[in-house]
């Protein structure tokens, strides 16, 4: 599941942020505060360090830049595909369900003498369909 969060960051510079929480050290973070503010974040959270090793690397090469953003797209439409693809299958498998499930009554209802003509009504499959499925 993805959690999207909004955060106005002029109203985060309105308070003293607090470094026990891992939000706020982000935050610091992003609104490219002070370099000894940004020291003690860093020292409470190393994570934010790496990502600051990243942004400079990548700020400093076009081509490198570029060839990240195509990489996360691509991590991002492969994502968006994989989970389409989980959606249509699960469509697909619900839909085959269903058919089973009318074809299992129509066997039913032919095994206990019921008309074609009715069986065809009720579980909308046809007398060929159901003699090809015997």
């Amino acid at each position: 599941m993805l959690e999207i969060r909004f955060i106005e960051l002029p109203k985060f510079r309105k308070i003293q942020p607090d470094m026990s929480k891992p939000l706020d050290r982000w935050l610091l973070f992003l609104e490219d505060s002070p370099k000894e503010v940004l020291d003690m974040a860093i020292k409470a959270e190393p994570a934010i360090e790496k990502a600051q090793k990243v942004l400079e690397y990548l700020g400093t090469n076009d081509e490198t830049r570029r060839y990240y953003e195509l990489r996360e797209k691509a991590i991002h439409d492969e994502i968006t595909r994989l989970e389409g693809a989980k959606e249509e299958g699960l469509q697909q498998g619900l839909h085959q369900g269903e058919q089973n499930k009318s074809y299992e009554a129509a066997r039913k209802m032919l095994l206990d003498g019921i008309e074609f003509k009715i069986i065809e009504k009720y579980t909308g499959i046809s007398k060929a369909d159901l003699e090809f499925k015997k």
